[in-house]
């Protein structure tokens, strides 16, 4: 979803493919994240190794060239294509922790578009 039908690049990301990468997260509004991402050890729907390399581009943009995002990637391995009780219990963990830390210091907004403009204006079905 982040990269579109462009490939994720691999690391180490060259200077081009660092600055593609940054024009993403920056039109995604990643700047200033807190990331949990929860992927379950025998998914064979999507198996973790499909998102590996986008998770490595994030961890790798979060821990030295795209600073103030932060990246907490855990893989479940008894957990198939399910959102497993495990990760129930570190996502309402991960939530509580982001509503005790309250609002960032910087004002940002998450772009939400109209419903018209979601649907190009076609009334739902």
């Amino acid at each position: 979803m982040l990269f579109g039908t462009e490939p994720v690049p691999g690391l180490p990301l060259g200077d081009a493919d660092r600055d593609r990468v940054r024009q993403v997260l920056d039109r995604h509004r990643v700047a200033g994240k807190r990331l949990l991402l929860c992927s379950g050890g025998r998914d064979k729907l999507v198996p973790y190794a499909v998102g590996q390399s986008t998770v490595d581009v994030l961890k790798d943009a979060s821990e030295s060239w795209y600073p103030g995002i932060s990246v907490d990637s855990r893989v479940y391995k008894d957990v198939g294509h399910a959102f497993g009780k495990d990760m129930v219990t570190d996502a309402v963990a991960f939530l509580v922790d982001a509503v005790a830390r309250g609002p960032r210091e910087k004002e940002s907004r998450a772009k939400i578009l109209p419903k018209a403009s979601r649907n190009d204006g076609k009334k739902d079905a």
